[in-house]
């Protein structure tokens, strides 16, 4: 009796963890904050949040296959694409730039300038938001032809793309200005890209069919939009705060 007890005391226990532990999948570029606003609240609310950071892409790939709970890609566009979302909610506004070494030695001021002979660049991979961005925004401009000859190498995340970068294996690439932040002052961003028709926003949502997971998820996002404390870690890493 004593031995079924504790069997049964256990799996309870591993049954009512298993219920309080939210799966959240989310892009690379925020982790920087989110990894801090997470200690703040598991550690306020006393409940543990599984956090997986990837490309927006592949965290939808992710999701789909395996299912979860929140899911915040970099671009809005991929919660189109989530079988499961429902009501999301803007956290900050994202907008590209050009990331370029120290000391901007190739002398970029445009992006026309991306297309000089003898630069080395880097994107991000199809399915990540920065690398929808950039073909979006070279198509756009008309300058896909002459700039994307000069891609040596392609990064699954926009974190990849900035490291690129930052060591030195390419002269330039475009990223999320928040992203470029991290990078210096081994680098430096150009703000040659018009952000206000290039620019998308960050929404969470939730993607949880179980109803009792859903309210767990919506609190987490409600202290997202509410706690000052996140907005104030989203503005110190460049990010444009929406909270709504």
């Amino acid at each position: 009796m004593c031995i079924l007890f504790v069997v049964t005391l256990f799996l309870g226990s591993c049954q009512k963890d298993q219920q309080r532990t939210l799966q959240f999948y989310c892009a690379a570029s925020q982790r920087s904050v989110m990894d801090p606003v997470l200690t703040l609240y598991e550690k306020e609310f006393s409940q543990t949040i599984n956090v997986q950071y990837g490309g927006s892409g592949a965290m939808l790939a992710q999701l789909e296959l395996a299912g979860g709970d929140i899911f915040l890609p970099a671009d809005q566009s991929y919660l189109e694409h989530a079988k499961h979302t429902r009501e999301s909610h803007a956290l900050v506004e994202l907008v590209p730039v050009v990331l370029v070494q120290a000391g901007n030695p190739h002398k970029i001021q445009t992006l026309a300038d991306l297309a000089q002979p003898d630069l080395r660049l880097c994107v991000g991979d199809a399915s990540s938001a920065i690398g929808g961005m950039t073909r979006r925004i070279l198509q756009e401009t008309e300058l896909v032809n002459r700039v994307m000859p000069r891609v040596v190498v392609e990064r699954p995340t926009v974190v990849g793309v900035g490291e690129t970068v930052q060591l030195g294996a390419v002269d330039a690439a475009i990223v999320w200005k928040s992203t470029a932040q991290l990078y210096a002052p081994k680098c430096e961003f150009i703000e040659c890209i018009d952000s206000g028709v290039y620019k998308t926003q960050a929404r969470i949502a939730l993607c949880s069919k179980d109803k009792a997971r859903r309210e767990q998820g919506q609190h987490f996002i409600d202290f997202l939009l509410t706690d000052q404390r996140v907005e104030a870690l989203y503005s110190k890493h460049g990010y444009r705060w929406i909270g709504q």
